[in-house]
């Protein structure tokens, strides 16, 4: 969510606020269903009096789901951007209206009306939020809190929880765009028999830490430990500035609640490219499931083109010379996504001898098996040129001149004739330049056809050009 001042979202144990609500108004499996719509709610409206709800004869008493302090101005607004995940309530992609917090460095708190054990049964708490990076660490006093979400000044998510007698708020490495919503989906629940932890899903991708534990207690797992001794949670409460929807609170794993993992099968070349998740390899037609952040690694000289399915979204670059990638991917159902790579075609490559056709670079370096990396440390320029193999050291040579009444006949090759078996296939381009004198710089440049060349070419250079002839490949 949009949080400045404490910048945080809070589960906590104890009502925050003078009433909860009652009994005839709580659902026993969905508790908190907020969607903010024009069916409940309205442009403008105090989020003080959403679904408030007046009782008794005299209207004496008045329940409130929000309960907000002095100076809170949280309002229902209408919606601004969308998310194209699955929702909490409603797979529509977008909502008419969302609540846009404004607590004033007070707590909102949205009352569930139940106490409950996550212990004994886990409760899933689940949300759509947009997050703005924090220019600090909210300090969290409060005993009750289980569990606390902000975004850090680097703009990653970071995670508020317990750690043995000392809780600690961990940057778990998930990058934000303040720009977009995010489901945010939280399992209140247990490690073991009955240690009270929590886990932390942001578009449905499973958070993985080190401070995080598995069930076997082992570090490097999904479950972060609760950062209160109360394993009972009532009430949600917000702090700070900010954009929520569809808040639902929830003993359900389907419908409401954790959403079911869309599975995903990458597609790909493995001799041309590698996959990883969290730095384990990825296997070509192995799974991740949507909203799973890889990272591509395509071969050397090879582009990453597309990383497409049917509905698939792939948040990372690609490109004609987009080499490594990294991105999340997304999809509505499940699918085949298939990672294309092409050989670098288009364009040209910088490198220390100047911008090169990035095809010849390319069809020469995997020909000769030449990395990307190595042309910064290697004398390699004039092996490209002539289309050999790194450390040949071929040079051009003129063999014979033949002078007639206007013409000079010439005849260029190497001196390496064996290993330049043609100059037809040399990668630069062949050219003479003349002079009067040896005394003044060569010039004239005249591009020399090698079509259908064997070891040698040759060519003719009008005696006029000048007396002394040079041959090079440039």
């Amino acid at each position: 969510m949009n949080l400045t001042s404490k910048r945080m979202l809070q589960f906590i144990a104890g009502c925050a606020g003078v009433c909860a609500l009652t009994a005839s108004a709580v659902d026993p499996t969905n508790w908190v269903k907020d969607s903010f719509e024009p069916s409940d709610g309205s442009v403008g409206l105090s989020i003080a009096k959403y679904k408030m709800v007046v009782t008794g004869g005299g209207n004496e008493f008045t329940n409130f789901a929000w309960v907000a302090a002095s100076g809170d101005s949280s309002t229902i607004v209408t919606n601004i951007g969308s998310y194209t995940g699955t929702r909490p309530i409603t797979n529509a992609i977008t909502s008419d209206l969302v609540l846009n917090l404004s607590t004033e460095g007070q707590t909102l708190t949205r009352n569930m009306g139940v106490t409950n054990n996550f212990v004994d049964s886990p409760v899933y708490v689940d949300t759509l939020i947009k997050f703005t990076p924090s220019e600090d660490t909210p300090t969290i006093n409060d005993s009750n809190v289980k569990a606390a979400v902000f975004v850090n000044v680097s703009s990653n998510l970071v995670v508020y929880s317990g750690n043995g007698s000392v809780n600690v708020s961990t940057d778990v490495g998930y990058k934000i765009d303040p720009t977009r919503w995010y489901r945010l989906t939280i399992l209140m629940g247990k490690v073991g028999d009955e240690t009270a932890a929590f886990q932390v899903y942001v578009n449905d991708v499973l958070i993985t830490n080190a401070v995080a534990i598995t069930q076997d207690f082992n570090s490097n797992g999904t479950w972060f430990y609760s950062a209160s001794a109360v394993n009972t949670i009532s009430a949600v409460a917000f702090q700070g500035t900010g954009m929520v929807d569809d808040l639902v609170v929830t003993t359900l794993a389907n419908g409401y609640g954790i959403p079911a993992a869309i599975a995903l099968t990458l597609s790909f070349n493995d001799t041309l490219v590698s996959v990883t998740k969290g730095g384990t390899p990825v296997a070509n037609s192995g799974t991740i499931n949507s909203g799973d952040e890889i990272v591509i690694d395509a071969h050397d000289w090879y582009g990453i083109t597309s990383v497409a399915g049917t509905t698939a979204v792939y948040g990372g670059a690609t490109g004609a010379r987009v080499n490594v990638s990294t991105g999340t991917v997304t999809a509505a159902s499940a699918e085949t996504v298939t990672i294309g790579v092409t050989q670098y075609s288009s364009g040209t490559v910088s490198t220390g001898a100047g911008s090169i056709d990035a095809n010849k670079l390319s069809t020469w370096a995997l020909a000769k098996g030449v990395s990307e990396s190595a042309l910064s440390g290697m004398a390699w320029y004039d092996d490209y040129l002539l289309n050999v193999g790194v450390g040949t050291d071929a040079k051009l040579k003129i063999a014979s001149i033949t002078v007639g009444e206007s013409l000079a006949t010439i005849v260029i090759t190497t001196d390496k004739p064996g290993t330049v078996t043609s100059l037809a296939g040399i990668n630069g381009t062949l050219k003479y330049y003349t002079t009067d004198s040896l005394g003044t710089a060569f010039s004239g440049a005249t591009a020399i056809s090698v079509t259908g060349a064997g070891t040698s070419v040759t060519t003719t250079v009008p005696l006029t050009a000048g007396k002394f002839i040079k041959a090079t490949i440039e």
